[in-house]
């Protein structure tokens, strides 16, 4: 079985998606091992909340999986408006997998700590608040193409929408509960794990519901 073409992975996203979760599964594994293990080497490979490492790689191909599968989309089978939001939106993920794999938005938050009016959350997540309000620009901006979607493939819409509110749960909301636990406390070692896999989850049902509209559009014509 292929990446691509008949018979691949991206012709059976339920597969895809069950597999990314069992990769998951794994990783979240090897974290827990590598820091009941004390080994500063396996901590850096598979820390969950470290930079460029085994994680962050997969955590953002998942999101360049999903800006490509979003930018195979048949566009000429889709109407103008759709058409260029959609690709907006494979530009957005885009962006996301290079914010996750270079960790631009704790630049952000380094950057931001010298300026006394940029609004932090116990001295840290001043991307938060810029990220928010740019995701409710963009859903005002691209309603159209989200309200194409919902009437084109539902079954996909509601997988795309699951997986959004999971990541923003996990990017957004327990990262910064996060910021008020006690260092090296048990909370915050469940919070990263939580925060990791639910960002992880969302990603990989984004990915399916991508890949299935492909195929209903595909399957429509």
């Amino acid at each position: 079985m292929t990446l691509t073409g008949k018979g691949s992975l991206t012709q059976r996203p339920g597969l895809l998606l069950l597999g990314a979760i069992a990769i998951e599964a794994v990783l979240i594994a090897l974290h827990l091992l590598a820091l009941s293990s004390g080994q500063q080497s396996l901590v850096r490979l598979f820390h969950l909340n470290l930079e460029r490492n085994l994680p962050t790689w997969f955590s953002s191909m998942q999101l360049f999986l999903v800006a490509l599968a979003l930018f195979s989309l048949p566009l000429s089978r889709l109407p103008a408006t759709p058409r260029w939001q959609l690709l907006l939106f494979a530009g957005i993920f885009l962006f996301l997998s290079i914010d996750e794999f270079v960790s631009l938005h704790e630049t952000i938050t380094r950057v931001a700590k010298s300026v006394a009016w940029v609004p932090t959350f116990n001295a840290h997540g001043a991307w938060i608040l810029p990220y928010c309000a740019a995701a409710i620009v963009l859903l005002l901006l691209l309603r159209k193409s989200i309200l194409w979607v919902w009437r084109a493939d539902r079954h996909g819409f509601l997988a795309a929408a699951s997986g959004m509110a999971l990541f923003a749960t996990g990017a957004v909301g327990i990262e910064l509960v996060s910021y008020y636990l006690e260092p090296a406390s048990m909370l915050l070692l469940i919070s990263v794990v939580l925060e990791e896999w639910l960002e992880m989850l969302g990603s990989s049902l984004i990915l399916y519901a991508v890949l299935h509209l492909k195929l209903t559009v595909e399957n429509s014509g």
